[in-house]
């Protein structure tokens, strides 16, 4: 996964979401208003969050994986957002509800690139040390280079 998707400007850190569908509305959005989504993004994400459940329960925080159709992509990018309280999301697989702390959005236009990008991530996510300082940043600065310290490490890993 190239280091690439990322951007600063695609990170909210602290969030006051409080429902499932504004962490939808506002990360998709800014996929929208940075040109990396097009305007049917929000209800095609919204659209796949209810046929397939993205939240999973890690420790120490629930994290959700939201992600949805390529036809809907113009430009591959991951978009993260913590939250100051957790927001319930349907978990993936199951049907219990996940109170999530981290989100990892990704818009990715190739089905390979989307597959490898949800095991990169699943595989991130298990690194529990990593999730408690991602959810505790202060800024989307430090929320960059953690995460991108983190695919690199798993790239050189590889």
């Amino acid at each position: 996964m190239k280091n690439s998707f990322l951007d600063k400007e695609l990170i909210i850190v602290n969030s006051n979401a409080s429902s499932k569908h504004e962490v939808l509305e506002s990360l998709g959005s800014l996929m929208i208003e940075k040109g990396y989504a097009n305007e049917n993004y929000i209800d095609g994400l919204k659209t796949r969050e209810k046929e397939f459940a993205t939240g999973l329960s890690v420790k120490p925080v629930g994290v959700a994986i939201p992600h949805t159709d390529s036809s809907y992509v113009k430009e591959d990018k991951i978009a993260i957002m913590t939250l100051d309280e957790p927001v319930a999301f349907e978990e993936m697989g199951g049907s219990n509800s996940v109170d999530v702390q981290l989100v990892i959005l990704f818009a990715l236009t190739d089905g390979d690139d989307h597959l490898k990008a949800l095991q990169n991530i699943i595989q991130v996510i298990q690194d529990e040390s990593f999730v408690r300082e991602m959810v505790t940043v202060a800024d989307k600065e430090k929320a960059y280079e953690l995460f991108e310290s983190k695919l690199t490490q798993l790239e050189e890993e590889a």
